[in-house]
């Protein structure tokens, strides 16, 4: 029995009739392709003329505000931020640090660490083991392994846990607090405070971020650099912004 090829075609069915829509091409991040095609210099013309006339109209936007798992969302559903004291991208990505339990155990020593060098610098070696026993490691009470229950022994009256120290600081420096802190020390114990102040960056919530902004936001990347410190002098970034660019020629 003799057999025919059959071919089969499809034919797209749009649902509206007009075909508006479709014949608009639309994308998701037209600022980002724009970038593109710059960076590909896809923008570079030397074969054409040279126009006698060209005029720019650009307007642009500073990002207020962030939709996303960081700070306690308002009634609209989004927090404010304030990007000229952080780069945008930390304010997206930023990760609580949990510092409770066995969870960094090296940060928390870290922290300790330091007040423990403030102090010797000051000469108060003899408080290194007051601020150890106002601020201790606690043991948590499930099974360690070997390495785990090592490093407690070795911070144990040694190191303060750096996780409580700023509340155990604040509370002795509380007018309230007896006895008193010498003034020297409180001078040291203050600067400590201001010190790990500076350690992390995290949300207000202390919650994992998982947030992250429209993928227009990529296309100023490059412009969001962290603020210049104040030994520097020189003045914090501008905030980034999301702007628009019309040619006419």
């Amino acid at each position: 029995m003799e057999t025919y090829p059959t071919w089969i075609r499809l034919h797209p069915d749009s649902t509206d009739e007009t075909m508006v829509t479709s014949v608009q091409a639309r994308i998701h991040d037209p600022l980002w392709l724009l970038g593109r095609q710059w960076q590909f210099g896809e923008l570079r013309h030397d074969g054409g003329a040279t126009p006698i006339d060209v005029r720019i109209e650009g307007t642009s936007s500073p990002l207020t505000r962030l939709r996303g798992g960081t700070s306690a969302a308002s009634a609209t559903g989004s927090s404010r931020i304030k990007s000229v004291q952080a780069p945008l991208e930390t304010l997206v990505e930023r990760e609580a640090v949990p510092e409770t339990g066995l969870d960094n155990l090296r940060l928390r020593t870290e922290a300790g660490v330091q007040l423990v060098r403030m102090l010797r610098a000051a000469g108060m070696d003899g408080r290194v083991g007051f601020w150890a026993g106002e601020s201790p490691f606690v043991r948590p009470e499930t099974d360690m392994d070997a390495e785990t229950r090592d490093w407690f022994d070795m911070v144990d009256g040694r190191v303060p846990d750096g996780a409580a120290l700023p509340r155990v600081i604040r509370a002795r420096l509380a007018p309230a607090s007896s006895p008193p802190i010498d003034t020297n020390e409180a001078r040291v114990l203050r600067a400590w405070i201001a010190w790990a102040a500076t350690r992390f960056d995290q949300a207000p919530s202390r919650r994992a971020t998982t947030a992250s902004l429209a993928a227009s936001i990529s296309s100023i990347r490059s412009g969001c650099l962290p603020p210049a410190s104040a030994k520097s002098g020189r003045p914090p970034p501008p905030p980034p912004t999301i702007g628009a660019i019309s040619f006419t020629t």
